[in-house]
């Protein structure tokens, strides 16, 4: 210690350690806030925007929806095809060996039915013959085919039969006209038991269009027990 000129002591001071410490923290503080403020900045953009390329784990990239495949259409299977229009073509009634057919049937003039519908029974019929003689007698069904106005098959169309049999109500079933060429190309054949058996206008055949709406009205017809007399020839004719 010292005497200045004026008589006070002259003090010299020593830095203190522990004002160098403070600011050390301090600054310390101030960094470890800016770094806190930095990563919260950058966990906001990655939340807002996943794909951002800041984001070390970004979502997978999903395909483009033009590229994904439609989903699949359900479809309805018919019990057949139907076409949905026909052009006539000249076709003439064919016999066969196994089953007979007559062939002058187109030559009659058709008797129309009451009732405003397309298709008639043709005149003449029904007619019963022999048929599928290689069933011998353990075979009755009932066949024949549509013709238009001119005579000609008339293939596409729906028939259906139904009725009672040996007093007991069979089923309905369906066909289209055209699956059995044996009667031409607008044949059709049912099959309605493994023996003759008569019966009295229990059974029926009628013609429908595509939308099963009737085109003629129900044929009746007999059977019998004579296996000359298993095969039941009912033709359509249509009349307008």
């Amino acid at each position: 210690m010292s005497i200045n000129t004026v008589g006070r002591p002259n003090i010299r001071r020593i830095p203190s350690e522990r004002g160098d410490s403070s600011m050390t923290w301090n600054v310390l503080t101030v960094v470890v806030l800016i770094l806190m403020l930095c990563v919260a900045a950058v966990f906001l953009v990655i939340f807002i925007n996943p794909n951002v390329g800041i984001n070390p784990f970004p979502p997978p990239t999903l395909p483009a929806i033009s590229t994904m495949p439609p989903p699949p259409t359900a479809t309805v299977t018919p019990r057949f095809q139907v076409q949905p229009s026909w052009t006539p073509t000249e076709q003439s009634v064919m016999p066969i060996e196994s089953t007979p057919v007559v062939a002058d049937a187109t030559e009659i003039p058709p008797t129309p039915l009451p009732g405003n519908f397309n298709f008639v029974l043709h005149a003449g019929d029904p007619k019963y013959i022999s048929g599928h003689p290689e069933a011998g007698c353990n075979w009755l069904g009932v066949a024949g085919q549509a013709l238009d106005m001119q005579g000609r098959a008339v293939p596409y169309l729906l028939v259906q039969m139904g009725g009672m049999f040996n007093g007991v109500t069979i089923d309905t079933v369906i066909q289209v006209t055209g699956m059995a060429p044996d009667y031409g190309k607008g044949g059709y054949e049912f099959k309605i038991a493994d023996r003759p058996s008569a019966s009295n206008d229990a059974l029926w055949v009628q013609l429908l269009d595509a939308q099963q709406l009737p085109l003629s009205e129900k044929v009746y017809f007999d059977t019998y027990t004579d296996c000359d007399k298993n095969l039941v020839i009912i033709n359509f004719q249509q009349v307008r």
